[in-house]
């Protein structure tokens, strides 16, 4: 056994006597690799035996040599790099046993470690862009593993030790103050009640979150604008809003702009349904409920959603793959389109015979159109009878005022029949 460097061109990776070659290698694993010998060189060498032809057969650093590979073929290395390597002249089998050991006895660093050697550099001064550089990984990879190189001690010492997983310590860096981290952990240990949706409601609370259909509705840099600070998850697509009362006030504000608009559209009235006495009352109102009209581009939005969701459905019934989530998606956005859609057939004289209601109720905003204020569906039905009745030249009945049961206008009538006789 004996160290030396070779031409690149002359190492050959082989299956046969390399543990990890069967089942190949992860490319974007191999890129980050590639990333940091570029930046650090290489600091461990192949190992390697004679092969035939003056070639030599790779036993250990299958992902070295194709990192390599990849800096060779980017222009940063030259073809004939002299690779660091130690040769050992082995058996198949020697050879593949030698592989094994180097993989099994690697002892990976833990993740604590990692994320805290990238919170050093960071604090070194290097930016999330040279980091990111040199490391070969994203600007979002970067921010995740300082978030979590920032967590509070006891939280890292307890991940360490395999007290909490890696989603429940994601959790904590929700929250960027490491007193406040802690204050959680403290809590939430003494309750036992460490697992990550837990560590989330608790940290977050009542913020509402990105996702939240207010804040579409208000429009997140109108709440920006207004002074209002979010905080980015880093590990989802979600964050969430760090000013509950600013986003009421917002909210607020932007039902009256929307009622405004209505009304300017046409609608006989239009209000927030916090002003509807008694509460929910709306609910109970008749509605004008006009023909839908569909664009061409709404039509062909639709027909491939019902397409999909068809195809999606029939998958469901006839294997066991999930599809539920995608289901729900696009159920959602053909409830969209047909809204819009009946929103649109809406004629001048419907609108000016009904009005709109405006409701917020949690996280859910939605419009509610073709209202007839303080009637009920049952009240319309009789008082389009009685139109037609009086249209046909039939004897219409007044009804009893409210409040007068039909017993006691009878006996009303029959008292004032008795005094004129």
């Amino acid at each position: 056994m004996h160290s030396t460097t070779v031409d690149y061109a002359k190492l050959k990776p082989t299956a046969a006597v390399n543990a990890r070659e069967a089942e190949g290698y992860n490319q974007t694993d191999i890129a980050e690799l590639a990333a940091l010998i570029k930046a650090k060189g290489l600091i461990q060498p192949l190992v390697v035996r004679s092969g035939a032809k003056g070639a030599f057969e790779i036993l250990a650093g299958g992902r070295r040599y194709r990192a390599i590979g990849m800096l060779i073929k980017s222009g940063d290395w030259p073809a004939d790099h002299q690779v660091p390597v130690v040769i050992r002249e082995e058996t198949d089998s020697e050879a593949l046993e030698t592989s094994l050991v180097e993989n099994i006895a690697r002892k990976p660093v833990h993740p604590v470690q990692e994320f805290s050697v990238f919170a050093r550099v960071h604090s070194a001064g290097a930016d999330v862009d040279q980091i990111a550089k040199r490391y070969g990984v994203t600007t979002t990879t970067v921010r995740q593993r300082l978030a979590l190189g920032g967590l509070a001690p006891e939280i890292r010492k307890a991940w360490l030790e395999d007290a909490i997983d890696g989603d429940t310590a994601r959790a904590f860096a929700v929250c960027r103050d490491k007193k406040a981290q802690a204050a959680a952990f403290k809590t939430l240990s003494e309750r036992g009640k460490i697992w990550p949706h837990a560590v989330r409601q608790h940290i977050i609370q009542d913020r509402p979150r990105l996702s939240d259909a207010r804040v579409a509705f208000v429009g997140l840099e109108r709440y920006k604008a207004a002074g209002g600070k979010l905080v980015e998850t880093l590990f989802s697509d979600d964050g969430y809003l760090e000013d509950p009362a600013l986003l009421d006030e917002l909210v607020e504000a932007r039902v009256d702009e929307v009622c405004k608009n209505l009304i300017a559209d046409g609608w006989s009235f239009a209000t927030s349904d916090a002003y509807v006495k008694p509460k929910n009352a709306h609910y109970s109102w008749a509605t004008i409920r006009p023909r839908p009209k569909f664009t061409d581009e709404a039509k062909a939005q639709r027909q491939v959603l019902d397409d999909e969701l068809e195809k999606l459905e029939k998958a469901q019934r006839e294997t066991e793959a999930d599809h539920y989530d995608r289901i729900d998606v696009l159920e959602g956005l053909i409830a969209d389109i047909d809204e819009a859609a009946e929103v649109r057939g809406y004629s001048k004289k419907q609108k000016a015979e009904s009005g709109c209601v405006v409701c917020v109720a949690g996280d859910d905003v939605k419009i509610r159109y073709g209202l007839i204020r303080g009637k009920t569906t049952a009240q319309m039905a009789r008082e389009k009878d009685r139109a037609k009745a009086q249209a046909a030249g039939d004897d219409v009945v007044d009804e009893p005022s409210a409040g007068i049961s039909a017993a006691l206008l009878s006996d009303i009538t029959a008292m004032q029949t008795r005094a004129v006789a």
